[in-house]
């Protein structure tokens, strides 16, 4: 009976022993993990960055562009010849409506919009 008992001691040992192996190679594995969700969230941060930059920059054509239509159009109308240069460069600023709730503070759940941020502080410094 003492042989048994013993030999159950050694085999929860041995389990043991395997399992705390077990539990240091999981507890290795969720930090790999969360350093890789970090970089995935940078990264996703720095994609949307670029989209907002690209739709910015379309829609800054866009409303130039309608502009131009506009007052053409405008002139024709009133039977005038359109006197509009058309490589004029307008002053065009544009923003999304979530960056701009962020910057009024009114929208919390994203956080800071870092882009903003930079753009903002970058022009009190050269003032």
């Amino acid at each position: 009976m003492r042989e048994e008992i013993e030999v159950h001691r050694e085999a929860v040992k041995e389990l043991t022993d395997s399992m705390e192996e077990l539990q240091d190679k999981i507890d290795s594995l969720r930090q790999i993990i969360s350093a890789r969700d970090n970089d995935i969230a940078k990264i996703n941060k720095q994609l949307a960055a670029i989209c907002a930059k690209a739709r910015n920059q379309y829609s800054k054509k866009q409303i130039k562009e309608d502009f131009l239509n506009g007052i053409q159009e405008m002139s024709a109308q009133a039977g005038e010849a359109s006197q509009i240069n058309e490589d004029i460069d307008l002053p065009v600023f544009t923003i999304s409506s979530s960056d701009y709730l962020k910057l009024c503070g009114k929208l919390k759940r994203d956080g800071k919009n870092l882009f903003i941020y930079f753009i903002f502080n970058k022009n009190k410094t050269n003032k």
